[in-house]
């Protein structure tokens, strides 16, 4: 059985400001110790459940906030900007389940904890067959177009 986590730095636990998430802020070191924390957590479940291969997305930004020394050893790592499904790198391959790590809510909405659609810059709404979309609907859609089920979502 093959997993892909993809995981997103906005929501994992711990993280409440943007000023914890941009790579120049004093906090930002901190953070992606959370990061990779919560994520091996992700991976160590993955494999105590029996899973055969786990794939990890670095899915924040540049795709560049893991410390990869301190990820678990026993992961394929994707990071960096050129990825052909970006937050979903790898689906194309035979994924069976995906697991989502620190998910956020979309852009425009007031009860999310810095709430964007990939980026609030280039695209502050997105929709989907009429209807708002964030990174989790869009997602969990690519996941289903490549006969993957999302079975964990964790985030704000």
């Amino acid at each position: 059985m093959k997993i892909l986590i993809s995981a997103d730095i906005e929501g994992i636990s711990g993280i409440s400001n943007k000023g914890q998430v941009v790579k120049d802020s004093v906090r930002y070191e901190l953070t992606c110790e959370l990061y990779i924390k919560e994520v091996n957590a992700a991976i160590k479940a993955c494999f105590d459940a029996g899973v055969d291969e786990v794939i990890m997305v670095d899915g924040h930004g540049s795709g560049s906030n893991f410390f990869p020394h301190l990820l678990d050893k026993r992961v394929k790592l994707i990071q960096g900007t050129h990825r052909k499904y970006f937050m979903m790198d790898c689906i194309d391959q035979g994924v069976d389940y995906c697991v989502l790590i620190g998910y956020h809510g979309m852009s425009n909405k007031l009860n999310s904890i810095m709430g964007h659609t990939n980026s609030s810059k280039t695209m502050p709404i997105v929709k989907v067959n009429g209807r708002e979309a964030g990174e989790i609907l869009m997602n969990t859609l690519l996941a289903k177009h490549f006969d993957s089920k999302v079975i964990f979502l964790s985030g704000t």
